[in-house]
């Protein structure tokens, strides 16, 4: 239910920008090792970190009654042991989505209610940042964490070549998932996700909009580019604080006052 919730709240923070698509410009040729190993070492190399930042930008693509729409979020990422956690994005309208554990608790702010909430447990979190983000943004810290053995890539990704991203060389692969399609580009160098995009399926789609009724996209792309990769950081507890806007409450649940914000626009 919160995954429904915060996904409906999250396309409605967005506002458009002008996104340039970028066109693929894939090198065909083979891989040293096959598609198997490269995924199982990507996932050991997240699980081998100490530490884990990155920053990076959302884009979405969505068809709404024949025109398409690309709108842009920024954000931040900040893993480290045993599970502390800074992970932050803010749209183009200004609103902010922070979750954080510094060693007191798992937390998240959402600008949009004035609010903050305490969250009981990190899959707890994965889930909601998956409904409000997009696709591997929320599977990093659960591949970081081993906070679930079955976190794990696309089991019929295959390799489809080798692209350029941000000036490093990336394993590229694509394969089909209940979601739709899904492709990654993984750094040669630390073998890391450096982009990732999913196109949902149609049936996807409909199910998670059917709120938005005739603003419900016929299509919707994520694509995530992860830029200023950097891992094994020295990081203390204090680098993974947020300090909490004054006037901002604490509330019970997040679904309840979600529900609230839904109704308020009219949604339900």
């Amino acid at each position: 239910m919160i995954y429904y919730l915060v996904l409906i709240l999250s396309f409605l923070s967005f506002s458009p920008s002008l996104v340039r698509a970028q066109e693929p410009n894939l090198k065909t040729q083979n891989s040293p090792l096959n598609a198997e190993e490269i995924l199982l070492k990507t996932i050991s190399s997240y699980q081998g970190l100490s530490s884990f930042y990155a920053k990076g930008t959302i884009f979405r693509r969505m068809n709404i009654k024949g025109e398409t729409s690309r709108t842009s979020k920024i954000f931040e990422l900040k893993l480290g042991r045993p599970e502390f956690y800074l992970i932050s994005w803010i749209s183009p309208n200004g609103s902010k989505v922070v979750f954080w554990n510094s060693g007191q608790g798992n937390f998240l702010y959402l600008s949009s209610l004035r609010s903050y909430f305490r969250l009981n447990q990190l899959k707890d979190v994965l889930s909601t940042i998956q409904g409000m983000s997009g696709i591997y943004l929320p599977r990093i810290p659960g591949l970081f964490f081993q906070s679930n053995r079955k976190v794990s890539l696309a089991e019929d990704f295959k390799f489809q070549g080798e692209e350029e991203i941000n000036g490093e060389m990336c394993f590229v692969f694509s394969g089909e998932t209940p979601r739709g399609k899904e492709s990654l580009w993984i750094s040669q160098g630390l073998y890391l996700i450096k982009k990732a995009e999913n196109v949902y399926n149609q049936k996807l789609v409909e199910k998670s909009f059917k709120i938005l009724k005739d603003f419900s996209p016929e299509a919707y792309q994520v694509t995530e580019i992860y830029i200023r990769l950097r891992a094994d950081l020295l990081f203390g507890p204090n680098d993974f604080a947020f300090k909490i806007p004054p006037g901002v409450t604490l509330k019970q649940s997040v679904v309840e006052e979600l529900r609230k914000k839904i109704n308020e626009l009219g949604l339900e």
